[in-house]
């Protein structure tokens, strides 16, 4: 996470606790429609491929972010400050970190028995390791 953003947000965190200002810091997963950043992945994995991953563990469909901050500025008032990641629901629970840090494919698989024949038929992967689930 950036340095600069998390400034932003310690500030604005600052002025809530001593202004009273409502703030809710809405982190957003990627929810973009363009190619993945990373030319490694993107010669890798086909870009359907890709997101379908992301959805797994750090991606976001743009109508749910939309509606969250919709949701959000109703409910700023009474939440004081907040930090919120917004993200896809995750198949996977705590206990997988370390599977999903070695073995993500067999993790998500375990989780989403129906994934491998979705995967099979597609000729997708999974990654081979994911570093974090939002």
């Amino acid at each position: 996470y950036g340095v600069t953003k998390g400034m932003a947000e310690d500030l604005a965190h600052l002025y809530a606790r001593r202004e009273g200002l409502p703030v809710v810091v809405l982190r957003a997963a990627r929810f973009f429609p363009e190619a993945d950043d990373d030319p490694e992945r993107r010669a890798a994995y086909s870009d359907d491929n890709l997101k379908a991953n992301e959805f797994t563990y750090r991606r976001l469909d743009i109508e749910d972010c939309a509606e969250a901050h919709l949701l959000t500025v109703g409910r700023a008032p009474g939440l004081g400050f907040a930090r919120l990641i917004l993200s896809a629901p995750t198949p996977f629970l705590p206990g997988d970190a370390a599977a999903l840090g070695t073995d993500a494919e067999a993790a998500l698989f375990a989780r989403v028995p129906e994934a491998r024949a979705i995967y099979a038929r597609l000729g997708w992967r999974m990654l081979p390791r994911l570093d974090r689930v939002y």
